[in-house]
C-alpha cells in the first residue's frame, strides 16, 4: 500500500535493484550502506549476474537476514546473464516481480510490512505515488542520507526523470571522481575532474547535466519501462546511452551533489574478473564507436562511421608511436566490431526514434565546449604522457595544485626533497655515455674527424660539384642519372620496366630508398646523388662511432673504429664505380648493429622495442641498397633473438621491414637467386675474389696501378680488414657478456662471407657482404680491445679513455678487472709500448688506405682522374642528343636506337639498344636485365613474348646494317623514330656513317658527342604530321595500313579512336586494332568509353588492342593488383616501424 506524510501527501515508492557481478570483495560494504539509508526503501531486488565468486551467496544471506530483521521486502536472488545489461534487467525483474512470475528462492521475501507496523490508512480517490528504482552496483556504497536526498531533489523537480549521486572514491571519500559527467563532440567522455581533486564543494553548484554514474541513479520507473537499454552496451557506456535517451523524451537529468556515493568502479579499473574488465580499453572503445553510430543524424551517418574507422585507425598510430603495440590493434579493431554490427547500430536508432520527442539539436548545449577538449587533453598529456612508460605516478593537474598550494593556518609544512628519476636506457644520448664530461671528451674526438673526412671527401671528389649547375648530372659506372622525384617514386611503384620494348618485372627497393633519401635535399633525387657520394666518408665515420659506443666509451677506440669504417675499401669502391645502392648500405649497417644491441641489453621492454624498430628501418635502407644482405641479416637477427635474454620478441621489429621492402623480389629469387645477389644499377664487369680476400673486407677494384705510380693494387685495401681480423681473434678469448658480443660478430663475420662468396659465383659484386665481414670483425674487435687495452697500459695517458664500458658489470678498478695486480712501471712501460703500436697500426691502416685512394683519383699535378669506370659529371645530351629526347617526351612518344659497332672484319659486331629517352635510374632493374638474359624470373608467356621482341629488334637492326631494303616498316614496329650510332674508340666508323647515310627512309640529323643521329622518316612522306609518322601507339587496319598515330602519356595510351567514314578512321568498314610498341603481357588493360576491351597480341610480341567502328576514349593503362598490395603492405610496415622507432620526447622531471 501507498505511504503518505504527516501532511497527507503520498510519499513516493522506491525500488532497490542491486546487481552483483563477482563483486564479494565490495558487496557487504555495499549491502550494509543499503540497510543503513535513513529512507527505507519499499522493496529491494536482488539481481546476480553468473558470478562465479560467493556474490550469490552473500545476496541470499542478505535476503534472509532483512526478512528476520523485519527490513523491506527482499525478492531476489534472481539470476541474469553474465553480460545483462543493468537498465534491461532491472526492467525485466521489477515487470516479472510486480506479475508475480518468478518463483520465490529460499531467501525470498514477498510478505508486506512487519506485522508490528502500523497499517497506512487507505486514499481509494487519491493518486497513485511515483515509483521510482534506484539501481545500485555491487562495488558501489551510497552514504545513509543519499536516497533521502535524492527523493528530496526528485519531489520539488516533477520533470526529472533521472537524478544521480556524487561520485566519490572507494578508499578516500575526499578524492573526487565525477560530479555528473558530459562528452565532446566526438564522444569522449569528459567528468571535468582533475585527477587526484579532492572534493571541497568545487563541483557542488552543477545540477542539469548531460549524464550522471549509473551508480546510485535514481530513475523514475515509467521511463525506465519505456526507455529501457541498449542491447549494444551491455557494461559500460549504458549510463551515457539512458541520460542521453531520456533527455531525448522530455524528461531532465540532474545530479545530486548532497547524494554521495563511493564507487570503485571494478569493471573500468580491471579489479573484476569479468571480460569487460579484462579488456576495458578495448570495450570502452567499441561502446565509444556505437554511440556515435547512434547518437549520428541520419544524412551524417555515413561521414560518421568513416570518421569512426579514421579515428581507430590514427589512435592505433598513435598507440605505435607511443611504444605501445599490444593495445594498438585493439583500437582498431574495437571500432570495427563496432561497425560491423549494423544491426545493433539501427536497433538502438529505432529505439531512440520511438520514444524522442526532442530533437539532437537540443543536447549541443550541454557538450563540453571545443577549448575545454584541448584543455583536457593537454592536461591528460601533462599528467599521463610519461608516467605509463616510468611508473612515476601521475601529478597532480596545475590548477588542483594551485588549490591545495596554500596550506591551512597553523599546519606545518613539510617539504620533501625532489629526487631526480633516472632515464630509461633508450634516452641514452647516441654520441656520448651517460655522464657530460665523457660526452664533451668524445665530441672533442669525433667533431675533428669527421671535418678532417668531409675536408678530404671534398677535395677528391670536388668534381662532383660541377652537377650542382643546370642541366648537369651524374653517371659513370653502376650509377645512372638520377630522374625527378615524381618519375623515380612512379618507376618505383610499377611492374612495368621500360627496358627495350618493356618487361613486367618488379622494380629495384632501391628506387623507393632513393625517392626518400631525397626529401632532406629538397626532393631532388639529383642532389641526393651529389650529397651521398660527398658525404660518404664523414658520414660512415659518424656511424662507426655510434656503433662503437654501443660496445666502448674509449674515445680512441670509437675513433678507430670510425676511421676504419669510413675508410674500408667496400665504402671507398662504392663511391668510386657508381655503386650507390652498396654505398647506403655500408652507411646503414652500423645502426642496424645499434638497434640490436640496444635490444638485447635494454632494461625494459619498451626501449627494447624502440631499438628493434631502429635496427628494422636501418635494415631495410640496407637491403634496399644491397638486396644480398637479405638473407645474411636475417641469420645475424636470428641468432640475436635466441641469444637476447631479455626481450627477444623485441628483436622480431629488425626483420619486418626488410621482409617487406624487398618482397616483390622474394618470388624472383626463388626462380633466379641472382635477383638478390645482384646489386641495383648498370651492370658492370666485376672480377671475383679469393675468400681470404673477402675476410680482409676487400671485394677488390678498390685501387689499380696508375701509371707513374708505385702503389700496390692489393696491400692496402686489406690493411683495415687485417687490423680487425687479428682484434677480433682476439677478442674471441671475452669472457661474460662480451663473449656474447664476439660470438656475435664472428656470426655476422661469417654470414657476410657466405654472402660474398654466393655473390661472386653469380657474377655480382661481394662489396656488401665486405661491409658485413667488416662490421662482425669489427664487433668481435670491440668485446675484447677495451680489457686489453687496459691490461697492457693502464697507466695510458689517453684519456678518452672512460673509466667504464657500457658491456662492464662490474664496478672494480679497471686496471684489475680479472684480480690481479698492477704491472710493474717495466711492464706497463712494454704495455704502453704495445698499446701505442697497435693504436698506431690500427689509425694508420685505414689512413693510407684512403691516401691511395685519394691518389688514385687525382692525377700527379692534383687534378681530378676518374679511375674506368668511374663516376663524372656529365648531361643528358651526352647519351641522347637533344632532338630525340624532345622527340621521346613528345606524344608520340618516339623510341632511339642506339646501335654500336665493334670489332673490324670478320670479327666486327653490332649492339643494338632501344631506349624512350635517357638511361636513368627509374629505366633500371635487376629482374627486368635478368629477363632480357633468358632467365627463368620471367614466365613462359613472357619468355615467348621477349623473344619474338628480341627477333623483331635483329631483324631491323639486320635491315638497318645491309642498308638493301626500305627498313621503315622494321622500324615503325618498334617505334623506333630516331637511329643513333654511338662512337667508338672516340669516333664513329666511317664506312658505317657512309652506309647509312645511304638507307632509304633515314636523313642524318647531325652529330654530336653522343653520336650520329638518323632521323626515320615517314614512308608517305607526307612529314611530321603524316598519319605513319614514327609513333608508339598507332591505329593499324587489317591489311597494315597506318590510319593514324594516337598520343601516349608516359607509359599509357589516352587517346580518342576516330570513327570508321572520318578523314583519319578508314574507309569501309574494316577491323582496326591499336597497336602499341610495348611487350603484350596480361597486365595490361584496355577500355573504349569506360567499357572494357580484350587485349591481343600482334606479331607475336607487340600489345594490340581491337576498336570497334564507333571508335571514342581509349584508355590503356597497366593493371597491378599484386604491386598494389605490395605497396599498402610496404607502407603500413614501414610506417608501424618507424613510429615504433621514432623515440618518445622525454621531458625532464622530477619525482618528490
Amino acid at each position: 500500500m501507498p505511504r503518505e506524510r504527516g501532511d497527507g501527501a503520498l510519499v513516493a515508492h522506491v525500488d532497490v535493484v542491486v546487481l552483483a557481478c563477482d563483486g564479494e570483495r565490495w558487496l557487504p560494504d555495499a549491502l550494509s550502506a543499503l540497510d543503513a539509508q535513513t529512507r527505507t526503501p519499499d522493496r529491494v531486488v536482488l539481481l546476480d549476474a553468473a558470478s562465479t565468486d560467493g556474490s550469490a551467496a552473500l545476496l541470499g544471506a542478505h535476503a534472509r537476514r532483512s526478512r528476520a530483521l523485519g527490513g523491506p521486502p527482499v525478492v531476489g536472488v534472481l539470476p541474469l546473464r553474465r553480460r545483462a545489461g543493468l537498465m534491461d534487467a532491472a526492467r525485466a525483474a521489477l515487470a516479472a516481480t510486480d506479475a508475480d512470475a518468478l518463483v520465490a528462492g529460499p531467501a525470498t521475501s514477498a510478505s508486506g510490512p512487519s506485522s508490528g507496523a502500523p497499517a497506512p490508512r487507505q486514499h481509494t480517490s487519491a493518486p497513485a505515488p511515483l515509483r521510482w528504482v534506484w539501481l545500485l552496483h555491487d562495488d558501489c556504497a551510497p552514504a545513509p542520507d543519499a536516497l533521502e536526498q535524492l527523493l528530496a531533489a526528485v519531489e520539488v523537480a516533477p520533470s526529472v526523470g533521472v537524478a544521480g549521486c556524487k561520485v566519490v572514491d572507494w578508499h578516500d571519500e575526499g578524492l573526487l571522481h565525477q560530479v555528473g559527467f558530459s562528452t565532446s563532440a566526438m564522444g569522449r567522455r569528459l567528468t571535468g575532474v582533475e585527477h587526484g581533486d579532492r572534493d571541497q564543494g568545487q563541483r557542488d553548484h552543477r545540477d542539469d547535466v548531460l549524464a550522471v554514474s549509473s551508480a546510485g541513479v535514481l530513475v523514475r520507473r515509467d521511463l525506465l519501462e519505456r526507455l529501457g537499454g541498449d542491447p549494444g552496451l551491455p557494461v559500460l557506456g549504458e549510463d551515457l546511452d539512458l541520460c542521453r535517451r531520456a533527455r531525448l523524451a522530455g524528461s531532465r537529468v540532474v545530479v545530486v551533489p548532497s547524494a554521495v556515493v563511493r564507487h570503485v568502479d571494478a569493471t573500468r579499473s580491471g579489479a573484476r574478473s569479468t571480460r569487460a574488465a579484462q579488456s576495458v580499453r578495448w570495450t570502452e572503445r567499441r561502446h565509444e564507436a556505437h554511440a556515435r553510430l547512434v547518437a549520428a543524424a541520419p544524412l551524417a551517418l555515413p561521414l560518421v562511421a568513416l570518421a569512426v574507422l579514421l579515428g581507430g585507425l590514427a589512435r592505433l598510430l598513435v598507440r605505435v608511436a607511443a611504444k605501445q603495440p599490444s593495445s594498438a590493434g585493439g583500437e582498431l579493431t574495437a571500432v570495427l566490431a563496432a561497425l560491423g554490427r549494423p544491426d545493433r547500430v539501427l536497433a538502438a536508432r529505432r529505439a531512440a526514434a520511438l520514444t524522442a520527442v526532442r530533437p539532437r539539436s537540443s543536447l549541443k548545449p550541454l557538450l563540453v565546449p571545443r577549448r575545454e577538449v584541448v584543455r583536457w587533453h593537454r592536461d591528460r598529456w601533462a599528467r599521463t604522457g610519461i608516467a605509463p612508460a616510468t611508473g612515476v605516478l601521475p601529478v597532480v593537474a596545475a590548477r588542483a595544485l594551485a588549490a591545495a598550494t596554500t596550506p591551512p593556518s597553523g599546519v606545518p609544512v613539510v617539504r620533501l626533497p625532489s629526487v631526480p628519476v633516472p632515464r630509461e636506457a633508450s634516452d641514452a644520448p647516441l654520441l656520448a655515455g651517460d655522464d657530460a664530461e665523457p660526452a664533451r671528451r668524445g665530441l672533442g674526438v669525433l667533431v675533428p674527424l669527421l671535418v678532417a673526412l668531409l675536408v678530404a671527401g671534398a677535395v677528391v671528389l670536388h668534381p662532383l660539384l660541377g652537377a650542382l649547375a643546370p642541366g648537369a648530372q651524374v653517371t659513370g659506372g653502376a650509377l645512372a642519372a638520377a630522374p625527378g622525384l615524381g618519375d623515380l617514386w612512379a618507376a618505383a611503384r610499377s611492374d612495368w620496366q621500360p627496358l627495350g620494348l618493356g618487361t613486367p618485372a618488379p622494380a629495384d627497393p632501391w628506387l623507393s630508398a632513393l625517392a626518400v633519401l631525397s626529401l632532406p635535399v629538397g626532393g631532388s633525387p639529383h642532389l641526393a646523388v651529389v650529397a651521398l657520394l660527398l658525404l660518404a666518408l664523414p658520414l660512415a665515420a659518424l656511424s662507426g662511432w655510434v656503433a662503437a659506443g654501443t660496445a666502448t666509451r674509449s674515445g680512441l677506440l670509437r675513433a678507430a673504429a670510425a676511421l676504419t669504417w669510413a675508410c674500408a675499401a667496400p665504402l671507398l669502391a662504392a663511391s668510386t664505380t657508381g655503386r650507390l645502392g652498396a654505398l647506403v648500405a655500408h652507411l646503414a649497417l652500423p645502426w642496424v648493429a645499434v638497434g640490436l644491441a640496444r635490444t638485447a641489453t635494454a632494461a625494459a621492454r619498451r626501449p627494447a622495442v624502440a631499438a628493434g624498430a631502429l635496427a628494422g628501418m636501418a635494415g631495410a635502407l640496407a637491403v634496399a641498397g644491397a638486396p644480398l644482405l637479405l638473407l645474411p641479416l636475417l641469420l645475424v637477427v636470428s641468432v640475436v633473438a635466441v641469444t637476447a635474454r631479455r626481450w627477444p620478441g623485441a628483436v622480431l621489429w629488425a626483420v619486418l621491414a626488410p621482409l617487406a621492402v624487398t618482397g616483390p623480389l622474394l618470388a624472383p629469387a626463388l626462380a633466379d637467386p641472382r635477383a638478390l645477389l645482384l646489386g641495383p644499377g648498370l651492370p658492370l664487369a666485376v672480377t671475383a675474389v679469393p675468400s681470404w680476400q673477402l675476410l680482409l673486407a676487400d671485394p677488390g677494384a678498390v685501387l689499380g696501378v696508375r701509371a707513374g705510380a708505385a702503389l700496390p693494387a692489393t696491400a692496402l685495401p686489406v690493411l683495415p680488414g687485417a687490423v680487425a681480423l687479428v682484434l677480433a681473434l682476439v677478442g674471441a678469448a671475452a669472457r661474460g657478456p662480451r663473449a656474447r658480443v664476439a660470438r656475435a660478430g664472428w656470426w655476422t663475420a661469417g654470414a657476410g662471407l657466405l654472402a660474398g662468396v654466393a655473390a661472386a659465383a653469380a657474377g655480382g659484386w661481394s662489396g656488401p657482404a665486405a661491409s658485413l665481414v667488416l662490421l662482425g670483425l669489427g664487433a668481435a674487435a670491440l668485446a675484447r680491445a677495451p680489457r686489453v687495452l687496459r691490461a697492457t697500459a693502464p697507466d695510458l695517458p689517453l684519456d678518452p679513455l672512460d673509466p667504464l664500458d657500457p658491456l662492464d658489470e662490474d664496478g672494480d678498478d679497471p686496471s684489475d678487472h680479472d684480480g690481479r695486480p698492477h704491472r710493474t712501471s717495466r711492464g706497463a712501460g712494454r704495455g704502453v709500448r704495445w698499446a701505442t703500436l697497435a693504436g698506431v697500426t690500427a689509425l694508420l691502416g685505414p689512413a693510407l688506405l684512403l691516401a691511395g685512394w685519394a691518389l688514385q683519383q687525382t692525377g700527379a699535378d692534383g687534378r681530378a682522374a676518374a679511375p674506368q669506370p668511374g663516376v663524372a659529371v656529365s648531361r643528358a645530351t651526352d647519351q641522347v642528343p637533344a632532338v630525340a629526347l624532345d622527340a621521346a617526351r613528345s606524344p608520340d612518344a618516339v623510341s632511339t636506337l642506339h646501335l654500336r659497332f665493334g670489332g673490324e672484319g670478320a670479327d666486327s659486331t653490332v649492339t643494338a639498344l632501344l631506349r624512350r629517352g635517357p638511361l636513368t635510374l627509374a629505366s633500371t632493374s635487376v629482374v627486368a636485365q635478368l629477363a632480357a638474359e633468358g632467365s627463368p624470373v620471367a614466365g613462359a608467356s613472357t619468355a615467348t613474348s621477349g623473344a619474338a621482341a628480341d627477333t623483331a629488334l635483329r631483324s631491323a637492326t639486320a635491315l638497318l646494317v645491309a642498308g638493301t631494303t626500305d627498313p621503315r616498316t622494321a622500324l615503325a614496329q618498334l617505334g623506333v623514330g630516331y637511329v643513333l650510332l654511338e662512337p667508338t674508340a672516340a669516333a664513329v666508323p666511317e664506312r658505317a656513317t657512309a652506309r647509312f647515310d645511304a638507307v632509304a627512309g633515314l636523313s642524318r640529323a647531325g652529330s654530336t658527342g653522343a653520336g650520329v643521329l638518323y632521323r626515320v622518316l615517314p614512308a608517305s612522306g607526307a612529314g611530321d604530321t603524316a598519319a605513319d609518322r614514327p609513333s608508339r601507339a598507332r591505329l593499324v587496319a587489317s591489311d597494315g595500313t597506318v590510319l593514324a598515330a594516337l598520343p601516349s602519356d608516359g607509359q599509357d595510351v589516352d587517346a580518342r579512336v576516330p570513327a570508321i567514314g572520318t578523314a583519319s578512321g578508314g574507309g569501309a568498314a574494316e577491323d582496326r586494332t591499336v597497336v602499341v610498341a610495348e611487350r603484350s603481357d596480361p597486365g595490361w588493360t584496355a577500355r573504349l568509353d569506360g567499357r572494357r576491351l580484350p587485349v591481343v597480341t600482334v606479331d607475336g610480341w607487340a600489345l594490340g588492342v581491337e576498336v570497334p567502328a564507333s571508335g571514342g576514349h581509349l584508355v590503356i593503362t597497366r593493371s597491378a593488383p599484386a604491386t598494389l598490395v605490395w605497396d599498402w603492405l610496404q607502407g603500413a610496415v614501414l610506417l608501424l616501424t618507424a613510429m615504433v622507432a621514432v623515440p618518445v620526447p622525454v621531458r625532464g622531471r622530477r619525482r618528490s
